[in-house]
């Protein structure tokens, strides 16, 4: 009977119950954005899982479960202390197995040098021998077999980066463990910093296709069934920042709409502390289990193991091709995803590759993506694909204008002023709109959403931007009446 191994066997309590408590956990303990708190733990669930399982689409595509997240959030949110809190696990297992790498890197060079004296010793008597026409023919024998006996240098499982070139970290995968996570809750030196220069890795990474990266001070560098997770926690002035300078370029890659984004809103101003005791103990189950599948990632960097593939049930993979035909539908003309076509066609694989996720770290490997793992994956990323929405959102010409014109008569309501003349605004308003043709159709519509009402007055156009009170005939024809400035206090 062949022993089953229970590494990765899922706790009696179910696991995506487990992931929901510990996210509420570190929320309420650390006082900070959920939504925050969700995406860095997923990220540290597709770190850890991503080198021993794929997933597989519902007509036999194979993908990574490697997700990539941003999250913005303004300074004093609380970032660095949700990373430190749920990645802790995987920084100590790292931390062990650097230790563990170092001892073994003086074992290793010692061993080579031994090696390499017996190489060298065997290669200069076959040239001593041939020299003087001996037979040299067991001496080739003895080289070959030493070769087979050459130290093989162990791989470091490094498996988190926060700012490395896509060069360094490339070559860092093809050298080392190959999965790996490019993760900060300081997301300005990433942006900044050369990972974010080259956006076709960072796509090809993504896919988990094979990648290649140049070097002119080594050889070129291949990774094969690299993995790649990222969590880029930033705040938003330095993302929009980055945005203004490269935006057009980094999106037109296709590089962001594989991201799940999420700008949560601000708990600053309403943390208050408690009396009583705090508890970490779903964190530290989080944290237990984590570990369980970064040892399981071990064995299949050192080639003791397989990747293994999960696949849907019937039930969520009927699911899943529903879903992605609505996402599909609305990319047509009018619907919910025109303009962010390029964000909607990774909405399925990130939806699968979340249903992945949340049903290995509950289930194991051996059993099939349930429909509830789907319906919750469908949940999480339509999140994220609003939030997307918002974030990348690049406003119109016309609704600049309207908010340059609602931000210039809010001024003017603020100064008591009612009523002004059309004329008026066309000289004295937003720099922009001084010209009738642009003018008239930004007035109308604001008129239309209820900011201001359009009042004829004895052949003269005027503004109320009061329209809920009482009209006001007096004040009003005052102001069609008046001179150049037209322009009335309010009555209070």
């Amino acid at each position: 009977m062949v022993a089953r191994d229970r590494s990765v066997e899922p706790y009696h309590q179910p696991t995506e119950e487990l992931l929901e408590r510990c996210v509420n956990e570190v929320a309420f303990n650390i006082q900070a954005p959920k939504e925050l708190v969700m995406s860095t733990a997923l990220a540290a669930v597709s770190t850890s899982l991503q080198g021993i399982v794929d997933i597989q689409w519902p007509d036999g595509r194979i993908s990574p479960l490697s997700l990539y997240f941003l999250t913005r959030a303004k300074s004093g949110e609380r970032k660095t202390s949700v990373y430190s809190r749920i990645f802790s696990p995987i920084h100590e297992f790292q931390r062990q197995e650097r230790e563990h790498f170092r001892k073994g890197q003086d074992k290793y060079f010692v061993d080579y040098e031994i090696w390499e004296k017996k190489r060298k010793a065997i290669m200069r008597k076959i040239v001593q021998d041939s020299a003087k026409g001996k037979e040299v023919s067991d001496l080739e024998g003895s080289l070959r077999e030493n070769e087979k006996q050459k130290p093989v240098r162990e791989k470091s499982l490094n498996f988190l980066y926060d700012d490395v070139t896509s060069e360094a970290l490339i070559h860092d995968m093809s050298e080392n463990s190959k999965y790996t996570a490019l993760v900060t809750s300081e997301g300005g030196s990433i942006l900044r910093g050369g990972a974010f220069k080259n956006f076709s890795k960072i796509n090809d990474l993504w896919s988990g296709e094979t990648v290649k990266s140049d070097r002119k001070s080594t050889d070129s560098s291949y990774v094969e069934g690299g993995r790649l997770t990222m969590n880029i926690m930033v705040q938003p002035e330095v993302h929009d920042s980055y945005l203004q300078r490269i935006g057009d370029e980094s999106r037109g890659s296709g590089m962001w709409a594989r991201f799940l984004v999420t700008e949560p809103d601000s708990m600053i101003g309403t943390r208050y502390s408690h009396l009583g005791n705090i508890s970490w103990s779903n964190s530290e189950r989080f944290a237990r289990r984590l570990t369980d599948f970064l040892k399981v990632t071990k064995k299949v960097v050192k080639g003791d193991e397989r990747r293994k593939v999960v696949r849907l049930s019937c039930q969520a993979a009927e699911r899943f091709i529903l879903i992605s035909n609505e996402i599909e539908k609305c990319t047509g003309p009018g619907g919910w995803y025109q303009g962010f076509e390029d964000h909607a066609s990774k909405l399925s694989e990130n939806i699968l590759r979340v249903a992945g996720v949340l049903h290995v770290f509950s289930g194991g490997m051996s059993t099939e993506v349930t429909l509830a793992s789907m319906e919750k994956a469908i949940e999480l990323v339509l999140y994220y694909s609003n939030q997307f929405k918002r974030v990348f959102y690049v406003p119109s010409e016309e609704e600049i204008d309207d908010q340059k014109m609602k931000d210039w008569l809010e001024e003017k309501r603020a100064r008591g002023f009612r009523y002004l003349k059309k004329n008026y605004v066309l000289k004295y308003g937003p720099s922009k709109l001084r010209r009738k043709s642009r003018l008239d159709p930004c007035l109308h519509r604001v008129s239309d959403e209820g900011q201001v009402s359009l009042v004829m007055i004895e052949g003269v156009e005027v503004v109320d931007l009061l329209p809920f009170l009482v009209f006001d005939r007096i004040n009003a024809t005052d102001v069609a009446k008046a001179g150049a400035r037209g322009v009335a206090k309010k009555c209070i």
